[in-house]
């Protein structure tokens, strides 16, 4: 379902009078309202702020070639970074910069620029070598903020306006924008707590630090982490960001484009709008490259990487930091040496200004490296295998600040996939269909806890996934741990907790391990909190009324596909090269869905568990004995479209839209 709400609006005006319940959710009758999102809002907009459509969230517009002068001399062949920028700069929006096939050992940086894509001829094909960077060129950061006011009035999950206090300042439209706010139990005296000059904050949050016994958004201090006060200056730790459309601001009142995610926003924690200088990057791609040198994405509305090959040596990179709507999808990245540590971050661990929302990271190949979520809402981490990481971290686990809410992870083949519990606490993480393994089967290495619940990340959900395998044999409290390290003293971690249909493979327990038709417990779904207090029960959920479940949580449309023919246009892949990458020998299609409890006749875990598309093509690929160090070739036409009115995954074209699914409802929460 697309998220372009404005067109819905007469409709969303006539449901109103009926329900302000969620309808039309694909995980509509398993979890309650109040325990999920709309995550079919990850991903890129359905209309860019240039007017440009998307067809679904994974498939950006298709673009024309740019022939200006400027544009024709680097597809002609001279690209030096003076060209490349200049290029960029004369292309008008709505088109897209080709780089020829080449190897280009250059230095200097490459800004990209709003709606428009610099494209390679395929990421084997155009190699740029360590010494050229990629930015987009948009701010991000402590200081990057131009003005900021406090809210007033409520600010509900669904809504989509705020309205801005008498007296303070108001933005323009055409711009990001951020909700922000203090820590669970805190407050400040104006908006400038969200502004950082002159070495320190402007102003700071100021409070008590106590569990409310019900969500709780704390980080960096010892009474909700297992490893100590950070010594954090400026406890705010909330945020989403927003586009805020031209003509979206009519007196104090600012409109979204998006909807609110969050239901933990109050004015008396000082919740606040800040916005940016200038309108900052939207719409700007960058498709189809090898680069030797990391890419991250910053500022930035609508913005994609697609079909890249990212070779890197860095120990921490940044991939996304102050994004929206964000698409990093069909990518392979190779951190060397693959038995080094590689940390991916996502937004800052540090910077409680940096936010990232509704991210979505799909079909994506991480190799010698795992995610770490920082401060995001609204994320999706999809279909992406992990694998060759130092001592089995090959996954993703949210890190540090404490604002990460509503983290959907679906589909992902990996080693571990936690919730961490070292410097802070999340709420309402949801885990769905994947295969946490416990084992790091490129490196044989692992962890007995695939699966981490950890103290103070609350009302989450573990529904219809595949943990553990025969490799990494525990019990069932350590293959799928809850609060391990004990740091959530009062349970409520452990009873807050949705644990329905998913095949463990354990021991020691005959009601959860290696129940063939997954442990469907009634036992384990959190339907009366009462004994917490009101902070809790509006996050009770009941028994599903069938052990059916849905495709996927966030392709409200999709079906349950057996033999193919989803539509979607990565889901095919080659697992066999006559030439590489033009010629593919063999195709693999796995059922949709992949994983799952009622998936029988994959190749892992009994059947419970089929090799997703990015598995395949990674362990098809041939090997680049240029580079070597185990990198392997790569192109996204490894993927193509699976089912009539699907689309190429090839380079150089963003493909054709499937066909629009049919049966949806307009949702309302």
């Amino acid at each position: 379902m697309r998220r372009d709400y404005l067109r819905f609006l007469p409709l969303i005006s006539i449901l109103l009078l009926f329900s302000v319940n969620s309808y039309g959710q694909a995980w509509s009758g398993i979890l309650a309202p109040s325990r999920a999102i709309d995550w079919s809002q990850a991903g890129l907009p359905a209309t860019l702020p240039d007017g440009e459509t998307t067809p679904n969230p994974w498939t950006p517009p298709t673009r024309t070639q740019c022939v200006t002068s400027a544009c024709n001399t680097v597809a002609g062949g001279n690209v030096t970074i003076a060209n490349v920028n200049s290029a960029l700069s004369s292309a008008p929006s709505g088109s897209y910069v080709l780089i020829p096939s080449g190897t280009y050992n250059l230095s200097g940086t490459i800004t990209l620029r709003s709606n428009v894509t610099l494209r390679g001829s395929g990421a084997q094909a155009t190699q740029f070598g360590s010494g050229v960077t990629f930015t987009y060129g948009g701010p991000s950061g402590q200081g990057s903020y131009g003005s900021a006011g406090l809210l007033t009035g409520t600010i509900p999950k669904g809504g989509t306006s705020v309205t801005l206090a008498s007296g303070q300042s108001v933005p323009t439209g055409g711009r990001m924008a951020a909700l922000s706010q203090c820590m669970t139990g805190f407050s400040a005296p104006n908006a400038f707590y969200t502004k950082y000059a002159a070495g320190d904050w402007a102003a700071k949050c100021t409070g008590t630090i106590s569990d409310p016994a019900g969500p709780w958004v704390c980080g960096g201090y010892s009474q909700c982490d297992r490893n100590g006060d950070r010594g954090e200056t400026n406890p705010h730790f909330q945020g989403q960001i927003f586009w805020i459309p031209s003509g979206g601001v009519s007196g104090n009142t600012v409109n979204f484009t998006s909807m609110i995610e969050s239901p933990l926003w109050s004015t008396a924690r000082s919740a606040s709008l800040m916005w940016m200088n200038s309108n900052g990057v939207t719409g700007a791609g960058l498709e189809d490259l090898t680069s030797r040198t990391w890419v991250g994405i910053n500022g930035c509305y609508g913005c994609w990487m697609k079909g890249l090959r990212v070779v890197f040596s860095d120990s921490a990179p940044g991939l996304t930091g102050f994004v929206s709507h964000t698409l990093i999808a069909n990518n392979y990245f190779m951190g060397t040496p693959n038995t080094t540590l590689h940390t991916i971050g996502i937004a800052s661990e540090n910077d409680t200004t940096t936010y990232d929302s509704d991210l979505l990271l799909l079909n994506n190949i991480f190799i010698g490296a795992y995610v770490e979520e920082n401060g995001v809402s609204g994320y999706v981490q999809a279909y992406n295998y992990f694998a060759g990481g130092s001592g089995g971290y090959t996954g993703d686990f949210p890190h540090n600040p404490g604002g990460q809410i509503f983290l959907l992870r679906e589909g992902n083949q990996l080693t571990m996939s936690w919730d961490d519990d070292t410097w802070t606490t999340h709420n309402f993480s949801t885990w769905f269909r994947n295969w946490a393994s416990g084992f790091d089967f490129l490196h044989g290495s692992g962890f007995s806890d695939a699966m981490d619940v950890g103290g103070f990340s609350r009302f989450n959900n573990v529904i219809g996934n595949v943990i553990g395998s025969p490799q990494s044999v525990g019990n069932y409290s350590d293959v799928l741990g809850v609060n391990r390290n004990g740091v959530d003293p009062t349970n409520l971690t452990r009873d807050s907790l949705m644990r329905w249909g998913n095949y463990v493979y354990c021991t020691g327990d005959s009601t959860h391990c290696q129940v063939a038709t997954g442990a469907f417990d009634n036992s384990e779904v959190p339907t009366n909190l009462s004994g917490y207090g009101a902070n809790s029960t509006p996050y009770q959920n009941s028994v599903p009324a069938n052990h059916s479940l849905p495709a996927s949580f966030f392709m409200n449309s999709m079906t349950a596909h057996p033999s193919g023919g989803t539509g979607l246009n990565w889901w095919k892949t080659c697992k066999s090269w006559t030439t590489f990458p033009t010629s593919c020998a063999s195709y693999s299609t796995p059922p949709m869905p992949p994983i799952g409890p009622d998936v029988t006749g994959g190749q892992n875990m009994s059947g419970h568990a089929y090799n997703i598309p990015a598995y395949i093509a990674y362990n098809s690929l041939p090997a680049d004995t240029v580079i070597g160090g185990g990198v392997m070739q790569f192109d996204q036409r490894v993927y193509q479209a699976d089912g009539s009115g699907g689309s190429s995954g090839g380079s150089g074209s963003s493909g054709n839209p499937p066909p629009p699914p049919t049966g949806l409802n307009a949702v309302v929460q």
